[in-house]
């Protein structure tokens, strides 16, 4: 693969067609496949954040908090975030006399 390529933001160039570095760089030969392998290569890192809104950081402090991250993912745009929520502050023990169900650590 031409690195050259990713490393002076041809991509988009690439996938145009209007892309003139490989032949001034003499990377032609590195192109056979390059703008299939570069589109179905890139994958996107997902975060998978358990988020645990309860008495010491209540729920208001908690979406603010997911807010933030969901900001920041959009506006880089190279990785996600995915949270589930779990209710395991003192409700969920006055409920249930402990404070996450038996399996709760699998759940994590």
């Amino acid at each position: 693969m031409c690195w050259l390529l990713l490393r002076a933001g041809c991509r988009d160039m690439l996938a145009a067609g209007t892309c003139w570095l490989p032949e001034l760089a003499g990377c032609r030969g590195m192109l056979t496949g390059l703008k299939d392998r570069l589109f179905e290569d890139v994958s996107m890192k997902v975060y998978e954040i358990a988020a645990i809104p309860a008495d010491g950081i209540g729920p208001e402090v908690i979406n603010a908090g997911i807010a933030v991250l969901d900001a920041l993912a959009k506006r880089d745009g190279s990785f996600s975030i995915s949270f589930t929520s779990f209710d395991w502050g003192s409700d969920y023990y006055r409920q249930h006399g402990r404070m996450m169900p038996e399996d709760g650590l699998d759940q994590l």
